[in-house]
Parts: structure tokens; C-alpha cells; sequence
């Protein structure tokens, strides 16, 4: 699977843990490196992955996940976030939790494209505030859009977010340092949320 897949960095196969102490654990772990080379070892031997945000949460609820974003320091040295799958047997047991490790930078990219009209520009959000994507410049990615509406103090935009982090769909006109802006945003599946402004 990843090495057929470009957008995949990594991948595991964590096998369901029969109590807290980690009984029958076993989470093998593929990854493709900058060459294309693949490499293999196993999570049960770094850290307790049944513990873990990725492998809980479709665990307990059933279905697919995203995790936040994080920066992958000493494997993939990137933006990335998982997507977790649970693989249930025909009785609807869940048997293992299959992850993809996706890099973010493809979504950059893909929203420095969207330029509807001249300075318009595009936003995307993360379930809890995180800057997944801007291609305004006047934005700062290393804090989240709630921290930035606070240093804005502008309340017409952080009503905005909020209905953006709530899920909803909808439009907003705002005024910014002397200039007027119009903006339209909603949610993606995974509850990320994308504004174009």
C-alpha cells in the first residue's frame, strides 16, 4: 500500500490489544523514505500504541478517523496526520485498526491554487483551530486561528471561525486594517474546514 501509493509515508496494522498491559500486541509498520526505499519495524517495540489517539478513537466509536495534525520529528519530518480505518471480521468484531500516515504538504499546495479572484485567498482548518493550510501570508501558522482572532480582536471574524470549528456552512463580511473582505466556508467529512476569503 505504500509503496503504490505516493501520498502515503507510513502505514500499520495494529492488532487489537486484549487488556490494558498491551496482551497480544503486535503493530507492524511500513514507510517509504525520500529514495522510495521501504522500511519496516515494529510499534509495539518504540511505544504503547494501544494507548494512542489514532488507534483508540476508531476503536471505541467504529469508524474512520482523522487525527490532528502533528509534525512526524525523526520519521517523515513533516506536517502530516493519520487516517484510521478498523478492520472488522464478518460479526462486526473489530480485529485491527489499519492507519495511513499522510503527509500534509500536497493540501498547501493545493490551496495556494485557489485563487477564485485577484488577492483572494484560501484557509484550511483543522477540527481544533490548527492551521492545516493558508496562502495568505499575513496569517502566522505557528499559532491556531482562535490565537489569531484574539490578536485581531476583530469579532466578525472570530464568530466566523467559530461556525467554521461548529462545522457549518456560510459567508462573512469583515473589515481589517482598513480593507473589506467577503468570505465563504465549510466543512470537509473528516470536520476540517476550508474558507476561501
Amino acid at each position: 500500500m505504500v509503496k503504490n501509493n505516493k501520498y502515503i509515508y507510513g502505514s500499520t496494522i495494529a492488532f487489537v490489544v486484549s487488556d490494558t498491559n498491551g496482551t497480544g500486541k503486535y503493530s507492524p509498520y511500513s514507510y517509504q523514505d525520500a529514495d522510495g526505499n521501504i522500511h519496516q519495524h515494529q510499534l509495539e517495540d518504540n511505544y504503547d500504541y494501544w494507548k494512542s489517539e489514532w488507534y483508540l478513537e476508531p476503536l471505541t466509536t467504529g469508524k474512520a478517523t482523522w487525527s490532528e495534525p502533528y509534525f512526524d520529528e525523526g520519521g517523515g519530518e513533516c506536517l502530516m496526520s493519520t487516517y484510521s480505518y478498523p478492520l472488522k471480521d464478518m460479526n462486526g468484531n473489530i480485529n485491527a485498526i489499519i492507519t495511513a500516515d499522510i503527509p500534509l504538504d500536497w493540501i498547501k499546495n493545493k490551496t495556494d491554487k485557489v485563487h477564485p479572484y485577484e488577492h483572494s485567498f484560501a484557509t484550511m482548518l483543522s477540527k481544533s483551530g490548527d492551521f492545516l493550510s493558508t496562502n495568505k501570508e499575513a496569517l502566522d501558522s505557528n499559532f491556531t486561528v482562535l490565537e489569531m482572532c484574539e490578536k485581531m480582536g476583530n469579532p466578525k471574524v472570530t464568530e466566523m471561525i467559530n461556525n467554521m470549528l461548529a462545522g457549518k456552512t456560510g459567508k462573512a463580511i469583515f473589515s481589517d486594517k482598513g480593507k473589506s473582505y467577503f468570505a465563504v466556508y465549510g466543512p470537509f467529512k473528516n470536520g476540517w474546514s476550508m474558507s476561501i476569503t
